[in-house]
């Protein structure tokens, strides 16, 4: 009775038969203390069966192996226990089950590996419409939240347009319909984060719009998945906010303070992703106009003038020919070499130019 772990009994059928005190209340966390009698004959998440996967996150002790079973008796509660299995001599086939609340415990590691896995994927090199889709899905699987968008202003940073996302279908005039959704009078949460610059949390979201006329434009896309809170979280970059990254809570979910710093921490690689891009296109396109120049000044050191040189050699043949005169043939001749040579020089240059630009590699 007074084990810190909850023990139970479990038939060969699965379902409980005897539960100690500590059982009871890990079973019943968040349904409101449910009756014991109502627990016993109940099938349990436990599996007994040879080759039940064991834990990889380290919930290993001295004892057997713990494994990990999810506990989802209603709609709204899910809890994760580490347990172990032990048959109980005598005929029944009896199995004597020890097990422990680690919800918070896996939670707190999946969090942890997403944003390693996010770093990870940022290094990589990858477009940044695709991280921020990768990202998105993170959150949504991590957090088993309904869906997740990430905003970021377009290159004139005027509009915000939709980079990464998880849950809802895109739609190409999202933006042009949520500004609609504004002149009707829709109240846009995520630009209260954009102007505070602080993450804003709003309960039963999907209550307060479902039926309010302003939203109608998007009605049919925040209505294609059950939702019911919404977070917006500000992408803080060099001081100033440059997106937002919105979260759509499943109903049952609580938007508590762990939640809001995990999804802070997602926001803040979320604006590495954007802020890398911007700095790469600024870098391309200084390197473009660096190119651009130096073949100018190769232009204008070597093909220009020997094109120059190539245009005053044929203007002194013509010189003589506009006067009448006669054009003594050796002067002819040594013009036209030179012109030869010249125009080798031009054609060599002009070639070595072409390959640098285009390199057989």
């Amino acid at each position: 009775e007074h084990a810190p772990d909850g023990l139970a009994v479990v038939d060969a059928d699965g379902l409980f038969v005897q539960l100690n005190a500590a059982a009871i209340a890990l079973l019943s966390h968040g349904l409101g203390g449910r009756d014991p009698q109502e627990l016993i004959g109940m099938p349990a998440p436990f599996e007994f069966g040879r080759g039940a996967p064991a834990d990889a996150a380290g919930l290993l002790e001295d004892e057997p192996v713990e494994q990990v079973s999810i506990w989802a008796p209603v709609a709204g509660v899910r809890r994760e226990f580490a347990y172990r299995v032990r048959p109980l001599p005598g005929p029944g086939h009896a199995t004597v089950v020890a097990f422990r609340d680690v919800t918070a415990e896996r939670h707190r590691q999946r969090r942890v590996a997403a944003i390693a896995r996010t770093s990870a994927k940022l290094a990589s090199a990858r477009s940044i419409t695709a991280m921020l889709d990768a990202l998105a899905h993170e959150v949504v699987q991590t957090d088993a939240l309904a869906a997740v968008q990430i905003f970021s202003f377009d290159g004139a940073g005027r509009n915000l347009q939709i980079m990464g996302s998880a849950g809802f279908r895109r739609w190409p005039d999202f933006f042009d319909r949520l500004m609609r959704c504004r002149a009707r009078g829709a109240s846009l949460r995520m630009l209260d984060a954009l102007d505070r610059q602080e993450p804003v949390v709003v309960p039963h979201r999907w209550k307060a719009i479902e039926y309010n006329p302003a939203w109608e434009p998007l009605r049919e896309y925040l209505s294609e998945l059950e939702w019911d809170s919404f977070a917006s979280v500000p992408l803080i970059i060099r001081g100033r906010a440059e997106g937002v990254l919105n979260a759509f809570f499943a109903p049952g979910q609580v938007v508590g303070q762990p939640t809001l710093e995990f999804l802070v921490a997602m926001a803040e690689q979320a604006a590495v992703a954007v802020d890398y891009a911007a700095l790469l296109q600024k870098e391309r396109a200084l390197a473009r106009r660096e190119e651009r120049q130096r073949l100018a000044r190769d232009l204008h050191d070597s093909i220009v003038q020997h094109v120059f040189s190539v245009g005053m050699q044929a203007k002194s043949l013509s010189v003589p020919g506009g006067r009448g005169a006669p054009v003594p043939g050796e002067s002819a001749q040594r013009i036209a070499d030179e012109i030869e040579d010249l125009s080798r020089t031009v054609l060599a240059d002009l070639r070595a130019m072409v390959h640098e630009l285009r390199p057989s590699t």
